[in-house]
């Protein structure tokens, strides 16, 4: 079945994924975190790694919150290590690289 989409609806399926893609570098870097550390993925909130305050949702926006909180924990003010927001920024361009390179049927799914 071959869709009819226009340049707007691609760019903001584009748009879409890369969010997505955010999320998805998110997500990676706190099951990483979590493994290496010895806590439990599917227990707790995330928390920052120096004083160990709960982060609330806005505090957990994919590099979006870094870069409004200048690299550094809204609580304590300790550095939040680049490779966070990087790892976020990778996904997310990842994402957005597959969806450039093939059309927006199955074969975009499998390679995500």
């Amino acid at each position: 079945m071959d869709l009819y989409l226009t340049n707007e609806t691609i760019a903001y399926f584009r748009f879409l994924l890369f969010l997505l893609g955010l999320c998805m570098g998110s997500f990676s870097n706190a099951w990483a975190w979590r493994i290496s550390s010895g806590e439990p993925i599917t227990k707790g909130r995330s928390h920052c790694t120096v004083c160990g305050h709960t982060l609330m949702a806005w505090d957990l926006i994919p590099l979006f919150s870094w870069l409004f909180l200048k690299g550094r924990c809204r609580y304590c003010k300790a550095p939040i290590p680049l490779r966070y927001p990087a790892a976020e920024a990778v996904c997310g361009l990842y994402f957005i690289t597959v969806a450039v390179s093939c059309s927006f049927d199955l074969q975009l799914l499998r390679l995500l």
